[in-house]
């Protein structure tokens, strides 16, 4: 039986859903049609429904004041007896839902611009006021026979309780759950406008790939999804969808919600900037996911040479630490060059165009004429906790010379979207985009060469030939191999010195979340940071054995509580930045600990989220200061000695930087600058 609604007139149900059922009706005071919305109530328990009536009465305020050309209008908002319906504008068109159910395929990226840059438009407007939708999803995108699109639903997911409402309805609300945001699963009641920036990634996910990327057989399992699994990348699953339009997309559904985009003209922005650049074509997606250009360069039946023949690790050939140039490998490719330098993007400063660099490399694990006599490794253990600083002169504190910034990558040259870590070695700049899952290879002046080659067919490989969702860290051995980790996951991703995958190998003492850091010594041994373990797990790079792990979890000496970047100095002594405690702790090769230094705070010396360190030819310690937007920079003792860059956005200055990395040839200190969208060089001491 059709319920009574005052005044209005029910022509017709035209739908229902987990929250309501609509109807279309005739208000004869106005003359005109008008939609219906009752919300079920069988889900409310008596005691709540108190609670319910204040809470709706509240929104019904909130939702008649949002006037906007993208938002549905709401004319009447009531409450009869137990009936609680939203009176609204009648729309002629359909869903964004029955729009992709149509589709055998999903739109492309410009077919979908016009639909979200104008939920963009009404969500922009509805996140000025404080409101914040919850529920965005295709069954509340209304396309209108001209196009228009309209949202619907403001302030109804709001007044009704998320988790007794949504959460207890097996199978009618499984639909709604896939675009909620992680922080919405724990705390419904406190959510801001992130959230709804995480939902309209999940529709642009779907309405570009008509998949779901975050559901299960179930609730459970669907749940386990949002919280902890990354997507599947959209330029994967599709190679006609660009790795920018992918990568952006795949920040607007990032986990942590300070991790998205501030506010969705941001997403909407991005996206649109993103139908601009040119992407691969479909026949290099279909070999190594074809981000690496350098494949052109190797035969069409190349396989990643092996480390190991008969079962045993192949003799290590002469180093380029010692001759200066890159080993040369047995892959069967062609003698040229595999990173061909192309037109760079890089800025240089009037008059400082930096000349290439002579003379033999040298390298930073074996012991040569710059190291330090005076410097004495066994007075460091004297002391746990090393002096905060030595001097605080103004002139002490500023210094590192600004010479260049990489601000790009590709043949197109596209704009990093968020550059998060580098690593140099002998002649090359690897820079880890956590934003595109790019990993690109520069030569020193900046000039980008190639992206490392992953190969999604490889076999025995159980990361999809070396691909990353979200890299943590990278690290060059003495054989110019490349190692990558993932904050994802506990696998570790080797290419070789021509940038292909060659292999992976697993943290086997890692279950949860992933790794935040890698380095490799002289003799070939990875330590790789493990926040959940509160340690550094230890292996032989070459075979991929476990052999122990240093530290354990606490806040004593010798512990961390989120161990993150990592460095080896040339004795082979291990550095860890613990960004749970603002610290950075110093072990021998033995794993004894050494020293430790640091605190939390803003004074020189001091820590806020350090991520990076590193180590330069007379074993001073770069340590990078996330969010004092600095690096700053320490004696062989831990003592502190001046800090290199500062906030702000100018060239020589930080916002957020990540990474850090020393080429010590030329004493170049190279900068991520996530914030800036950009990797800055700068000139220190020696």
């Amino acid at each position: 039986m059709t319920p009574e609604f005052g005044r209005y007139k029910i022509l017709s149900e035209i739908g229902r859903g987990g929250m309501g059922i609509v109807y279309q009706a005739y208000d004869p005071e106005e003359n005109r049609l008008v939609a219906i919305k009752r919300l079920v109530m069988e889900n409310i328990s008596p005691e709540k429904m108190r609670e319910f009536r204040d809470r709706f009465k509240r929104e019904a305020v909130t939702v008649k004041r949002l006037s906007h050309q993208n938002i549905v209008e709401v004319f009447d908002v009531e409450i009869e007896g137990d009936n609680y319906f939203y009176v609204m504008e009648f729309l002629e068109g359909h869903s964004l839902k029955s729009e992709l159910e149509a589709r055998r395929e999903g739109m492309t990226p410009q077919e979908f611009w016009p639909y979200l840059n104008q939920v963009a438009e009404a969500l922009d407007f509805a996140h000025t006021m404080n409101v914040v939708h919850r529920d965005v999803k295709p069954d509340n995108i209304f396309i209108l026979k001209d196009g228009r699109v309209k949202i619907t639903d403001f302030g109804i997911a709001r007044a009704i309780d998320f988790e007794e409402t949504k959460l207890t309805k097996t199978g009618v609300m499984l639909g709604t759950l896939a675009y909620v945001s992680p922080e919405q699963l724990q705390d419904a009641k406190n959510v801001d406008h992130r959230a709804d920036i995480f939902s309209l990634g999940v529709v642009s996910y779907e309405a570009l790939s008509k998949q779901i990327p975050f559901s299960g057989e179930g609730i459970a399992a669907t749940i386990v999804k949002i919280v902890s699994k990354e997507e599947k990348p959209l330029h994967i699953l599709n190679a006609a969808i660009g790795v920018e339009t992918s990568a952006c997309v795949a920040k607007a559904m990032r986990k942590r919600a300070r991790e998205r985009y501030r506010s969705v003209k941001d997403f909407a922005r991005d996206y649109a900037a993103s139908l601009c650049f040119p992407h691969e074509s479909s026949s290099n997606q279909n070999v190594g996911q074809k981000t690496a250009e350098n494949l052109q360069a190797l035969p069409a039946d190349y396989r990643p040479p092996s480390d190991q023949k008969d079962g045993k690790i192949a003799p290590q050939k002469s180093s380029a630490a010692s001759t200066g140039a890159l080993p040369k490998l047995e892959t069967g490719a062609s003698d040229s060059t595999p990173f061909q330098p192309l037109p760079q993007g890089v800025n240089f400063p009037a008059g400082e165009i930096p000349e290439s660099t002579s003379g033999t490399w040298r390298s930073v694990n074996a012991p040569g004429s710059g190291y330090n006599q005076n410097y004495d490794p066994k007075k460091q253990t004297e002391s746990f906790n090393a002096p905060r600083f030595a001097s605080t002169s103004l002139n002490q504190q500023s210094k590192g010379r600004f010479l260049k910034s990489i601000e790009a990558r590709g043949k197109e040259m596209s704009p990093f979207g968020e550059p998060a870590h580098v690593a140099f070695w002998s002649g090359r700049l690897v820079v880890a985009d956590t934003a595109t899952r790019k990993l690109s290879v520069f030569s020193k002046d900046g000039r980008w060469s190639g992206d490392l080659a992953q190969l999604p067919d490889a076999k025995d490989s159980r990361t999809r030939g070396g691909s990353v969702t979200k890299p943590s860290g990278l690290a060059f051995d003495g054989r110019g191999r490349i190692y990558v980790t993932d904050a994802n996951d506990h696998f570790i991703r080797v290419f070789d010195a021509s940038g292909v995958f060659t292999r992976d190998f697993k943290n086997v003492h890692g279950n949860e979340s992933g790794l935040t850091g890698i380095a490799l010594d002289s003799t070939g041994v990875a330590y790789v940071a493990d926040p959940v373990s509160g340690c550094i797990q230890v292996f032989q790079s070459d075979m991929g054995t476990w052999i122990r792990k240093l530290g354990s979890k606490g806040d004593a000496p010798g512990q961390m509580q989120l161990p993150c970047g990592l460095a080896v100095d040339r004795l082979n002594q291990i550095y860890c930045v613990d960004y749970g405690l603002s610290r950075v702790s110093v072990f021998s090769k033995a794993g004894i600990l050494i020293r430790t230094f640091g605190e939390k705070g803003t004074a020189p010396g001091q820590f806020n989220v350090p991520r990076a360190v590193a180590v330069d030819q007379n074993d001073k310690i770069y340590v990078l200061d996330s969010l004092n937007h600095r690096v700053q920079v320490f004696s062989p003792a831990g003592d502190f000695l001046y800090i290199i860059g500062e906030k702000g956005s100018q060239p020589g200055q930080l916002l957020a930087p990540s990474d850090v990395s020393i080429d010590i040839e030329s004493n170049t200190l190279y900068v991520a600058d996530k914030g800036n969208r950009r990797v800055q060089c700068f000139q220190i001491e020696n």
